[in-house]
């Protein structure tokens, strides 16, 4: 006799698994990325395949939220991988920040 297939994920129930399933398709964009990422690293270790196994989710969305390689969007691209304070020499507002001097030394 073959052995008995092993379940997706031993933790949570079938009804559990419905429950996520149901409250990532009422999310959109990054949001359900972040959602699927965050019960990717809670119940599956992390691991984008074993995520689509246990889930029903597309692999590569549960990627990008887990910060893999498809990140091409955002701020840092823009700025030639540089974050934009160090991009403006360190200081949001540009140059000659006035909370630097607010000590009232003149």
């Amino acid at each position: 006799m073959p052995p008995e297939p092993q379940t997706a994920n031993p933790i949570l129930s079938e009804s559990q698994i419905a429950d996520l399933k149901l409250a990532a398709s009422k999310m959109s964009g990054s949001t359900r990325r972040a959602f699927q990422a965050d019960m990717s690293r809670k119940y599956c270790a992390g691991n984008a395949r074993q995520t689509e196994r246990c889930f029903g989710w597309g692999r590569e969305g549960v990627q990008l939220g887990l910060g893999g390689t498809a990140q091409r969007h955002g701020l840092r691209g823009c700025a030639g991988g540089v974050l934009w304070p160090e991009a403006l020499g360190g200081n949001p507002a540009g140059s000659g920040s006035r909370l630097a001097g607010a000590g009232g030394s003149t």
